[in-house]
């Protein structure tokens, strides 16, 4: 006789984990970015696409992820999409930003629909790098905009969403990476991701740490300490 798993993975109705772009599209341009090299033609979900998913999908999603590479706060569809996850029951919903239509009024709809995480993808810990790096972003706005949200989120008294800020390694910012920990106190935020730069082109070999163990190793060994120190 067989008997039915009632505990476990298996056991559980929500067992999917869906990683998921709203669209390919971005409004500013990363000299790191996939689409310097592979330029994908303009595909946005819509409106009946997304009443599938909440119907069909989202009710068996234990985590989804709302953007992985393309940018979600400036389009139309982003609020629904979120209200729909919500509305299915998904109990941890997380997005990636670059912040540059994190306003306040943006601000205030993630916190009333309940997002899980908010990540932030920053290159930089100075305005010279970053915006030379994220071409078309203000460095003053985007530091503004994630201060701001965890201000208004601190004073909800909540500890979700969580705010984490994402680092892309590379010969031209590395000397930037241990700064960014200090920022990110400043900011407010206290988790940080570093990653390497994914290489679409031959000639960006060359900026990838990922070559140079040696250097790489010691720089990360900085990292785990001074953000141990710094409570990061």
């Amino acid at each position: 006789m067989t008997l039915p798993i009632k505990n476990g993975w298996f056991g559980r109705k929500r067992h999917i984990r869906l990683y998921m772009d709203l669209s390919t599209t971005c409004d500013i341009r990363c000299v790191q970015c996939f689409r310097e090299a592979i330029i994908p033609p303009p595909m946005k979900v819509t409106r009946a696409q997304l009443e599938i998913l909440e119907r069909e999908v989202f009710p068996y999603i234990e985590r989804l992820s709302l953007s992985c590479t393309g940018e979600p706060l400036y389009l139309p569809i982003f609020p629904e999409a979120l209200r729909a996850a919500k509305r299915a029951g998904v109990p941890y919903v997380r997005i990636q930003t670059n912040a540059t239509h994190l306003d306040e009024a943006m601000s205030a709809l993630l916190l009333d629909e309940g997002l899980s995480h908010l990540g932030v993808s920053l290159d930089a810990a100075t305005k010279e790098t970053f915006e030379r790096i994220r071409v078309g972003a203000d460095w003053e706005m985007v530091t503004g905009n994630i201060r701001r949200f965890v201000e208004m989120r601190n004073a909800r008294r909540r500890v979700e969403p969580e705010v984490s800020l994402n680092f892309t390694l590379m010969t031209d910012n590395c000397h930037e990476a241990l700064p960014l920990i200090d920022l990110a106190r400043d900011l407010g935020v206290t988790s940080i991701s570093y990653h390497h730069m994914i290489v679409e082109r031959p000639e960006m070999k060359s900026h990838n740490l990922a070559y140079d163990p040696p250097r790489m190793n010691a720089l990360l060994q900085s990292l785990r300490e001074q953000a141990a120190a710094r409570g990061v």
